[in-house]
């Protein structure tokens, strides 16, 4: 995962290539604001949106979906009247509502951070107005890192979901060949399940790796 640090600094750079993309975000006399918008109250946004607000110099408006999508389409609809410059979109909820409001909005940029498996929503397309900075970190890396902490781990745990994480599992199936690893797979289809697949693999595994996977990494 990337550190908060790091985060903060690819978002301006990335906000900075965003500028010369769209000239029109530039300032003006007249500036429309740069939108911040969050997928709910998690206080994990906080670092992203102080370091944000403080770099770019221009008037920034914040708004809060608060995890309802009812409100959505009543906040949305005032973030497009106010012809944003930017939308700086946190969470999964927020990245995917900013996508779909601004498809027949192409003039505004969206910028997405923090969302876990970004490519499962279908965010980026070509010729698209969306870009943003991936949370999760390649299978290959997370492999090779715990390799050399933990050499005399051989049998990784790797409990998810065919529908999120099928593409992740196979390129850490790939990736643990290399490293001389073995992965002991578990799909589930629901949290409920969890429990039995974990206890069906521990007295099997070195380790249990927790994939960035919606039905594997919730508060429970």
């Amino acid at each position: 995962m990337i550190g908060r640090a790091l985060l903060n600094k690819i978002l301006i750079l990335l906000f900075t290539i965003v500028c010369l993309a769209y000239p029109a975000m530039l300032p003006a006399e007249s500036e429309q604001p740069v939108v911040i918008l969050v997928s709910d109250q998690e206080e994990v946004y906080s670092g992203p949106i102080a370091s944000f607000t403080a770099e770019i110099g221009m008037p920034v408006e914040i708004y809060n979906l608060k995890g309802d999508l009812e409100h959505a389409s009543k906040i949305m609809k005032k973030i497009i009247n106010s012809r944003p410059k930017l939308i700086f979109a946190l969470g999964a909820k927020a990245a995917v509502i900013s996508k779909i409001w601004t498809s027949d909005h192409q003039e505004i940029p969206v910028v997405f951070a923090m969302v876990l498996n970004w490519e499962r929503y279908g965010l980026i397309s070509p010729q698209g107005n969306v870009a943003g900075v991936a949370f999760d970190v390649a299978p290959g890396t997370h492999l090779g890192s715990l390799s050399m902490i933990s050499p005399e781990t051989r049998q990784i745990g790797v409990i998810y979901s065919k529908e999120h994480s099928s593409r992740f599992v196979k390129s850490a199936r790939e990736s643990a060949e290399i490293l001389n690893l073995e992965l002991v797979e578990r799909a589930i289809e629901s949290p409920r399940e969890f429990q039995r697949a974990f206890k069906g693999m521990e007295d099997k595994i070195d380790s249990y790796w927790i994939l960035p996977d919606p039905i594997v990494y919730t508060l429970e």
